[in-house]
């Protein structure tokens, strides 16, 4: 919102469609030219995109308060291979980068139950039902039921939050407006972040 909230102060008469969908949706989008720019974790792997990395952030184990991890500082992600995972639906960016860790770790994670909202995954967790991998980005937000713990093995899991459009697009005033806003918040939000850590 803060891109976007600054982009309208030099660009008051442009109108905004803003939706989320799974990564595979949005680079789809992009690749139809149903969408001007994306947002995502994913980066589209067809096409003549413009590909800016704006910010890597870290991958959190979420584990409900009461968990005995729930404790820990950090952990290994081979700890909670046997527990049911709650993962977002699948194309999704954030379900990628989970199967992808646990991969690393060394199995495939056993999923109980699917949603398509990180606040209602981690509302599962929260209730009992398994664990998942959420980005850093949701430590924004508290939840009273849950705990996010920093994963160091696999080696510090994480993601990079990319700015997409297409390549014809890169020449337009506004887009090009909207690619150095985001770099500029994309770096502050990575200071933060390094701070965090």
């Amino acid at each position: 919102p803060r891109v976007l909230a600054a982009l309208l102060v030099d660009h008051s008469g442009l109108r905004f469609r803003c939706w989320q969908g799974s990564a595979t949706d949005v680079n789809a989008a992009l690749l139809r030219g149903e969408a001007d720019v994306a947002f995502t974790s994913l980066s589209p792997n067809e096409g003549d995109f413009v590909v800016v990395p704006l910010f890597t952030e870290s991958l959190l184990l979420a584990v409900p308060a009461d968990d005995p991890l729930a404790q820990r500082q950090s952990v290994s992600l081979a700890q909670v291979r046997d527990r049911p995972f709650i993962a977002m639906e699948l194309g999704s960016s954030s379900r990628t980068h989970m199967v992808n860790a646990c991969a690393r770790a060394g199995f495939v994670p056993r999923i109980a139950v699917e949603g398509n909202d990180l606040f209602v995954v981690e509302s599962m967790v929260g209730a009992g039902i398994g664990v998942s991998v959420v980005p850093e980005g949701m430590t924004d937000h508290q939840h009273p039921r849950l705990v996010r713990i920093r994963i160091v093995d696999p080696a510090p899991a994480g993601r990079t939050v990319l700015l997409a459009y297409p390549h014809a697009g890169a020449h337009h005033e506004s887009i090009d407006d909207l690619a150095r806003i985001a770099r500029r918040e994309g770096r502050e939000r990575q200071e933060l972040l390094q701070k965090l850590q």
